[in-house]
């Protein structure tokens, strides 16, 4: 979904997974897609040229890493 929307805009969407994710994670699903969704959404909206990078990954405490990068205007 975020890869067309980025294309049209003709910036680059990136997204990378950590060989250390795990395959099955138990969380609250609509809250994380909720989220991810807004600020995602939120990236794009207000990224005219460049990329958006997201990366998920997992420590050795047991946390999920979310991580949004993206050349837009910023808060």
């Amino acid at each position: 979904m975020f890869s067309v929307l980025a294309s049209k805009k003709n910036i680059m969407f990136n997204m990378n997974i950590d060989n250390n994710f795990p395959d099955l994670v138990l969380l609250d699903e609509v809250r994380i897609r909720q989220i991810l969704l807004n600020i995602i959404g939120n990236a794009l909206k207000f990224t005219e040229k460049g990329k958006i990078d997201v990366n998920l990954s997992y420590n050795s405490n047991n946390s999920l890493i979310f991580e949004i990068e993206d050349t837009g205007i910023g808060i």
